[in-house]
């Protein structure tokens, strides 16, 4: 709706509540001195006191600092999973070390079993 078809009241400082749906934000930059933002995530509404002009700059600034969180927490997240696949393969190193030296000859020995030349097996 154009400014030019609000009641008066409305352009003349009226002091009560005003709800205004609109996208006109010609309109919004005049009128408003506070934003009840309707969330579309959980449907939650949040409370924002000042005009229009100055939610925008608040949401944007926001914004920015969501993304500036979530590419940190990707940083991080690449390094971790850097540090683990290093562990993973010092980790082999290491077992392939150990299988090595306890066979004496290079082979893969079964973790829990000995070797031995004579192994002693009753039928009963």
């Amino acid at each position: 709706m154009p400014a030019s078809g609000l009641p008066f009241s409305a352009r003349a400082g009226y002091r009560g509540s005003l709800v205004l749906v609109t996208h006109d934000r010609a309109l919004l930059a005049t009128i408003p001195t506070s934003v009840l933002e309707l969330a579309p995530e959980g449907g939650g509404w949040r409370h924002f006191s000042g005009p229009y002009v100055a939610f925008l700059e608040t949401k944007e600034r926001e914004l920015e600092q969501q993304r500036s969180a979530y590419g940190r927490q990707q940083r991080q997240m690449r390094r971790v999973k850097e540090q683990i696949r290093r562990l993973k393969q010092h980790a082999a190193r290491i077992e392939k070390r150990r299988l090595t030296s306890s066979t004496g000859s290079g082979r893969r020995a079964w973790p829990g079993r000995r070797r031995s030349s004579s192994a002693v097996w009753s039928g009963s």
